[in-house]
C-alpha cells in the first residue's frame, strides 16, 4: 500500500480509501457478515481511511460502521470521515445536533475527516455560513469531536476555488476520473486546491462504476492495440492515483474481488503517468463521451422517489444500450424491462432534481427514456420473458 503524507498534520493516509456507500447487501439492508469481512480484508491490505455519511444505505452506513468498530476494537486504527447533511439543517442548532448523532451512530468519541456534504455552489456555502457555519466548525475542533474539517464539492469549477479561498480548510473532497478532467471542481480545482496546500480526496474515480461495468469494445480494443498490460478498471484507477495532488482516491467497493483488485493497484503506485498511457487516455474519453448519454454515477441521491422509480437503474440500463450493450441488457430482460417501464409513471415533482450532485436534467432524461422506441419495445418483450418463465408479468 502507498501512503500520502497529510502535509498540514502529518497524517500518513493510504492512496485507496475506503468508499462506505455501496457495501453488498441482503434483503435490502447491508450484509454485515460479508462487509465486515470486506472491511478487514482491506484495512488487512494497508487501508486506512474510511468513507461513509449520513444518506448512505439509507442511513444504515454510519450504524454498520459503529457496530464494527465496537466489535473489532479497530476505531483507532482508522482514519474515519464522515459528513454533516447540509440538506438538512436549518439553523446552528441542527449543526451540533446531527454531529452528536453521528458520534452515537459511529460509537466514537471523534471523527477524523468531518465533510460538509456537498456544497453545490458558493451561494449555497455562503447561506451556512449565514447560520454560523465557521463558528460551528471552530466549535468542533475546539471540543476534539473533528480533528479536521473540510467539504465535499459538486458544483461549477468557479464556486470550487471561492469555497476553497474562503476560509481555511483542512481538506477538500472533489469528484475527479478520465470523464471529469474539465467537469465541476476538475484538475484545476485539485490543482489549485494542492496549491494552497489543501489535502484532497477523490471520490468517484471510476464515475460510479460506469468506468468499470460495460466497457465499450472501441475501449478495450485501444487499449490492446496500445499493447498495455492493464484491464480497464488498473488503467483508470491508477490514473487518478498516479496525480500527485490526490492524496486519497475513495472506492466504492461492493465485492471482495474489487478490494484484492484495487489494492494491488494501490501497491504499484509510481507517481507518474506513462506517455503512452496518457495517448490511449485520450483517445479512450472521446469514445466514453459519444456513448454515454447521462453523466449519472449512481450515487442514489435521487431514489427516494414517491413513484419508487429507480432513477440510477434506469440511467445505467440507457447508457449500457446507447453505448452498445443493448444485447447484454436483453439478457437482463427480467429485470431491466421493469425498471426502465418505470420511467413513464414520473410525475415531474422535481424532488430527485434538487438532490443531484451532477446537476442532471433527470425529468427531461426519464421523459426521453420512456420515448425511445427500443425502450418501449422492452416491456412486450419483458412480459413474454416473464411469462415463459411462469412469472407474474408487470402491469402496463
Amino acid at each position: 500500500m502507498i501512503y500520502r503524507e497529510n502535509t498540514r498534520n502529518k497524517d500518513q493516509l493510504s492512496i485507496l480509501g475506503f468508499g462506505c456507500m455501496r457495501f453488498p447487501q441482503k434483503d435490502g439492508k447491508i450484509d454485515e457478515v460479508r462487509s465486515t469481512q470486506m472491511l478487514k480484508q482491506a484495512i488487512d491490505g494497508g487501508v486506512n481511511y474510511l468513507d461513509t455519511a449520513w444518506p448512505y444505505h439509507a442511513g444504515q452506513s454510519e450504524a454498520f460502521l459503529g457496530r464494527f468498530f465496537k466489535k473489532t476494537g479497530l476505531r483507532n486504527q482508522i482514519f474515519l470521515a464522515t459528513k454533516l447533511p447540509i440538506w438538512l439543517c436549518r439553523n446552528r442548532n441542527d449543526f451540533d445536533k446531527y454531529i452528536n448523532k453521528q458520534l452515537v451512530k459511529l460509537n466514537t468519541d471523534y471523527i477524523d475527516y468531518y465533510l460538509m456534504h456537498m456544497f453545490t455552489s458558493y451561494g449555497n456555502y455562503k447561506n451556512l455560513c449565514d447560520m454560523g457555519l465557521k463558528e460551528y466548525l471552530k466549535s468542533i475542533k475546539d471540543s476534539g469531536k473533528a480533528k479536521n474539517v473540510g467539504f465535499s464539492f459538486h458544483g461549477e469549477k468557479s464556486d470550487f476555488i471561492k469555497i476553497v479561498d474562503d476560509y481555511d480548510w483542512d481538506f477538500c473532497q472533489i469528484q475527479y476520473n478520465i470523464l471529469d478532467i474539465n467537469n465541476q471542481a476538475g484538475r484545476d480545482g485539485l490543482l489549485h486546491a494542492n496549491k494552497k496546500g489543501i489535502p484532497v480526496i477523490i471520490m468517484e474515480p471510476l464515475r460510479g462504476g460506469a468506468l468499470a461495468n460495460n466497457i465499450p469494445q472501441k475501449v478495450l480494443d485501444l487499449i490492446d492495440k496500445a499493447g498495455i498490460k492493464k484491464t480497464p478498471v488498473e488503467l483508470f484507477l491508477s490514473w487518478v492515483m498516479n496525480h500527485k495532488e490526490a492524496t486519497v482516491v475513495l472506492s466504492g467497493m461492493s465485492h471482495e474481488d474489487h478490494i484484492e483488485n484495487n489494492l494491488e493497484i494501490a501497491s504499484d503506485i509510481d507517481g507518474k503517468i506513462k506517455e503512452e498511457e496518457q495517448v490511449v487516455i485520450d483517445e479512450i474519453i472521446d469514445v466514453f463521451v459519444k456513448s454515454f448519454k447521462v453523466p449519472c454515477t449512481g450515487c442514489g441521491y435521487c431514489i427516494d422517489c414517491p413513484k419508487e422509480i429507480d432513477i440510477p437503474r434506469c440511467f445505467e440500463v440507457y447508457n449500457h444500450i446507447s453505448s452498445g450493450g443493448f444485447l447484454g441488457t436483453l439478457m437482463q430482460i427480467g429485470i431491466s424491462g421493469k425498471t426502465l417501464n418505470k420511467a413513464r409513471e414520473c410525475i415531474q415533482c422535481g424532488k430527485c432534481e434538487k438532490h443531484c450532485p451532477q446537476s442532471i436534467d433527470i425529468i427531461n432524461q426519464l421523459n426521453i427514456i420512456s420515448s425511445k422506441w427500443y425502450i418501449r419495445l422492452l416491456f412486450p418483450i419483458t412480459n413474454w420473458y416473464m411469462e415463459k418463465r411462469g412469472k407474474k408479468t408487470y402491469k402496463k
